[in-house]
């Protein structure tokens, strides 16, 4: 948050406001006696404010004792802004009255209808100014014109504002510029002018004395950036010390950048070399896990081909019954059957035991009938039967006849 400070300073007086999000924390106001210089009026004023020194924006406001608004003729309306500010800056005396030693201009502004408008303020007021401000640790970012600044408060219009034997009479555009601009002798007053109907509500709430401190109100509000404020230069002391740090930060810059030219061939070797190191052992480590991985996956394959045989042969099993069934005799009764991986074994009730062997041999998925052991004679009522075990060896897929 912007702590804003307002200074207005006039012949008769000088008013402080410092405003946060948009209310009036604090105000003061000095009647300058006679002979009192501003800066001393500016040093008595801030130093009565809060202590607070540091994130705080002042804007000065300077009466129309002070300052001078002037629309510059005879400048093309094509002339840049800086171009023709610098034109008026460099021809002072051409274009404003010498009511000071010293004057400090501000830049061209133009206005809606191309106009030209300038400032010129009392440089040794101004000089008074910040000298009181630098005693109390502050300092102005800007000087403006009293009509300036209240742009900031008053509404489009015509206005007035008096600030001692001086009047200024000045409207307002729309687009919070200065269309008219009048300034004239006036009956000598101490009084500021009248607080006009339409200020902010946080001005007038301040009471019956809030005209005393309109002008700081609107400084306090008004942008330093403004075309016709004029921004006082870094201090003289404080520029040669940051020059001075600037050339010793040079130097260190320079320095180290000699030393890292002559140390950066050897770091970076010593980087490569690391790197290089490192990399070789994650390869290595990686060269190992993929050995070990690939022999996992030698005998994960191994594995899931001899299931996949047994699975291909177990499948077969069906096929392997339903073609000895086709090529026994049908007067053969099969009493038991065992198969295995390699084998089958049939044991059997026929008239004849070889008859069923040689039947045996014109299956395609077994080979090699053979019986086992002796063939046992079975007498029934009505003929002789024999019981015989039979052995046959499975063949593979590869191993069938092709049909």
């Amino acid at each position: 948050m912007t702590t804003r400070l307002g200074i207005s300073i006039t012949r008769a007086e000088c008013a402080a406001v410092i405003v946060q999000r948009g209310g009036v924390r604090w105000r003061g106001r000095v009647v300058r006696g006679q002979g009192q210089g501003v800066r001393a009026a500016v040093a008595e004023l801030v130093s009565a404010a809060p202590k607070r020194r540091s994130g705080i924006r002042v804007v000065v406001a300077l009466g129309v004792s002070y300052a001078q608004i002037k629309k510059i003729g005879g400048l093309p309306s094509t002339m840049r802004a800086d171009l023709a500010s610098t034109l008026v800056r460099e021809n002072v005396a051409a274009f404003f009255l010498r009511s000071s030693p010293r004057l400090v201009v501000t830049k061209v502004q133009r206005g809606d209808d191309g106009s030209a408008w300038s400032a010129a303020l009392d440089g040794t007021l101004v000089d008074d100014a910040i000298d009181g401000l630098r005693e109390n640790g502050l300092r102005a970012v800007a000087f403006v014109p009293e009509p300036v600044a209240m742009l900031a408060a008053l509404p489009p219009g015509s206005h007035r504002v008096v600030d001692g034997d001086v009047v200024a009479e000045f409207t307002i555009a729309d687009a919070r510029t200065i269309r008219q601009f009048r300034r004239a002798r006036a009956e000598a007053t101490s009084e500021p002018s009248e607080m006009p109907e339409d200020l902010p509500t946080a001005i007038r709430s301040i009471g019956a004395d809030a005209c005393h401190y309109a002008a700081a109100f609107a400084a306090a509000n008004c942008s330093p950036n403004h075309s016709l404020a004029w921004r006082p230069p870094a201090d003289p002391r404080k520029a040669r010390s940051l020059a001075r740090l600037r050339l010793v930060a040079s130097a260190a810059t320079f320095t180290l950048s000699i030393v890292a030219a002559l140390l950066a061939p050897g770091i970076r070797g010593s980087l490569d070399a690391r790197r290089a190191m490192r990399l070789a052992e994650q390869r290595g480590e990686i060269r190992a896990a993929a050995t070990s991985v690939e022999g996992n996956l030698r005998s994960i394959t191994a594995s899931l081909d001899q299931v996949d045989r047994f699975v291909a042969r177990r499948g077969d099993v069906p096929l392997v019954l339903a073609e000895l069934a086709r090529v026994l005799p049908e007067s053969t009764a099969v009493l038991g059957v065992h198969v295995d991986s390699v084998e089958v074994s049939l044991s059997i009730l026929t008239p004849n035991a070889a008859d069923a062997v040689t039947e045996l041999t014109h299956a395609e998925r077994v080979t090699s009938p053979r019986i086992l052991g002796s063939v046992m004679r079975d007498a029934g009522k009505h003929a002789s039967l024999e019981r015989a075990t039979i052995r046959l060896r499975r063949l593979s897929p590869h191993q069938r006849p092709r049909r």
